[in-house]
């Protein structure tokens, strides 16, 4: 038997939930080529001492935990906003104060033989776009609280629901988004100019919270679940991280200013994202030396738009 190996990793597919944690079994859209994901699962067990014994008795399970982490990146024929500002954001127009729910298929090839993780009532909790140098891929980094994860090897599954996943997409157009246009910054309503970075990121933390319900499952089983009634966004953030190469004081003295960043735009694709009522958070100077120098800073913001 060999070891799975590079290419055995499929895309990510997703399909829509009407009624959250309830798989439709209607035909699966594309999410992102995958770079990585990692289950985050627990069984939630306890071991139990009994019977005069320092070992353990017995084995308790609950609240089962289930979820996953994944690298990402977007196709250009995709667009980008269906499936992660949807999902992260809560509208493909900027922000929402809620959520909706997705579940998702996540399959690993070797020959024709597919082995498959169904992931139910899922929710991104926070997602992370960043972006290292001009002309580089943007990578999307998602973590994703779900209500149930199961294995198979066919796209029917059964235990806490009984379902049968439809049919992917034909493959899209395989290049990706790369980070071609400049970024734009308006600092003390100053108007936009452009912002001469090198790298940067934008994380929109959801803090989602699973709440915790023993649920009867389509197999008459009663399943203890973090998230058995729901998972709900709490306080969000909204945070910019950049890296410039330090040739003035304009941003130095901005910070000790404490000046309002009335808004920050980048583009992905063909749809720009206008992030506004900005304020430093990270008053970090840059550290003085007869040297190249570049410094770093973490601007917090109160609301977004794509158009």
């Amino acid at each position: 038997m060999g070891q799975y190996t590079a290419g055995e990793l499929d895309a990510l597919y997703y399909v829509a939930e009407s009624a959250w944690g309830v798989t439709p079994t209607g035909a699966q859209s594309f999410g992102g080529d995958l770079i990585s994901l990692k289950p985050d699962v627990d069984l939630g067990k306890k071991f139990i001492l009994q019977g005069a014994n320092r070992s353990f008795g017995s084995a308790t399970k609950g609240p089962y935990k289930a979820g996953f982490t994944a690298s990402m990146y977007s196709r250009s024929a995709v667009d980008w906003r269906t499936f992660f500002a949807a999902y992260a954001f809560g509208s493909t127009a900027g922000v929402a104060d809620h959520l909706g729910s997705f579940s998702a298929l996540v399959a690993k090839k070797v020959a024709s033989a597919y082995k498959y993780n169904l992931y139910n009532g899922c929710k991104i909790s926070s997602l992370k776009i960043s972006v290292d140098a001009p002309g580089n891929p943007f990578i999307f980094d998602a973590a994703v609280k779900a209500k149930w994860v199961t294995p198979g090897t066919s796209k029917t599954f059964t235990g806490l629901q009984s379902v049968t996943m439809g049919a992917y997409p034909a493959e899209p157009a395989k290049p990706v988004n790369t980070w071609l246009t400049a970024v734009y910054i308006n600092i003390a309503a100053g108007g936009l100019v452009v912002f001469p970075i090198k790298k940067w990121s934008f994380t929109v933390d959801n803090k989602c919270v699973g709440q915790p319900d023993v649920v009867t499952g389509a197999d008459s089983v009663q399943y203890p679940l973090e998230a058995g009634q729901g998972i709900s966004e709490s306080e969000r953030d909204m945070i910019f991280d950049y890296t410039i190469d330090s040739t003035n004081e304009t941003y130095t003295n901005s910070k000790l200013a404490d000046q309002a960043i009335t808004a920050l735009t980048f583009k992905i694709g063909a749809y720009t994202v206008t992030l506004s009522g900005g304020s430093w958070e990270a008053n970090d100077l840059p550290e003085l030396k007869q040297a190249l120098m570049e410094e770093s800073g973490r601007i917090r913001f109160n609301a977004m738009s794509i158009a």
